[in-house]
């Protein structure tokens, strides 16, 4: 009995000590609830998400540093062999002048088809004032935006051995870089049916000679981009060097 009369008096006073709790008892820990609240919505939160976002700018950092190295050990055996590097330089310079008037293309062009013992139909040369850039990726090559060309199509009349020598020409013997593409062949002297009556034939292509331009900014290289040396480029040297030895038994 005396221990049930203990709790029963314990009881009440923690009900006596509930009753005397003001507004004021209350308003401590519920501004420390606030303020834990609002640290959490504009400091913590925030802080995290800064955290978060610092972490992935290193990692990018991290990551144009490893592709800044490997472009350096890509290039450093071009730096130690100076000398190649100003041989293929003289030798680009050549094949891929720094001008190229529409004249003068067009004059070359048309001297080699008849060369070739072609017969002039069309020939309509314009010199582009956009990059190649759009050119390069149909034929599977990127020229970047420091090449232009002179481009345009042609028409010209000939048997089939003439065209072939003239195309031949055109690809192997000149001295310049030209493309050539949509070329159509067709027989000039038809029946209803479709059946060749000679051998003349029509040749139609698109033609494009290429050169330097000087108004674009070379001195700029986006070093941010993974570089790939121009000597892993094997069949793009042979072709270099077969064309200056073409301009060096010319001259």
């Amino acid at each position: 009995m005396a221990i049930f009369k203990q709790r029963k008096s314990d009881t009440g006073q923690t009900k006596a000590k509930m009753k005397g709790l003001t507004v004021k008892d209350l308003l401590i820990p519920g501004l420390f609830g606030l303020i834990l609240l609002l640290l959490t919505l504009f400091v913590y939160v925030p802080s995290i998400t800064e955290a978060n976002k610092l972490r992935g700018e290193i990692k990018d950092v991290q990551q144009r540093q490893k592709l800044l190295r490997d472009n350096l050990d890509a290039l450093q055996p071009l730096i130690d062999d100076k000398v190649q590097l100003q041989k293929d330089l003289r030798k680009t310079q050549k094949i891929i002048p720094r001008q190229l008037e529409v004249a003068d293309f067009s004059y070359y062009v048309d001297k080699l088809a008849r060369d070739s013992g072609l017969e002039f139909k069309e020939i309509t040369q314009a010199n582009t004032s956009k990059s190649t850039d759009e050119q390069g990726a149909a034929s599977g090559q990127n020229f970047g935006s420091y090449v232009s060309g002179i481009t345009g199509p042609i028409v010209y009349e000939g048997s089939f051995s003439q065209i072939v020598e003239f195309l031949d020409q055109l690809q192997q013997k000149s001295p310049y870089m030209i493309q050539a593409t949509n070329l159509e062949l067709s027989g000039k002297d038809t029946t209803e049916t479709g059946r060749i009556t000679s051998d003349l034939w029509l040749i139609e292509l698109n033609i494009t000679g290429y050169f330097i331009n000087q108004e674009a900014d070379v001195s700029l290289a986006d070093i941010t981009n993974k570089i790939v040396p121009y000597t892993k480029n094997s069949d793009l040297l042979t072709i270099f060097e077969y064309k200056n030895t073409i301009l060096e038994s010319t001259e």
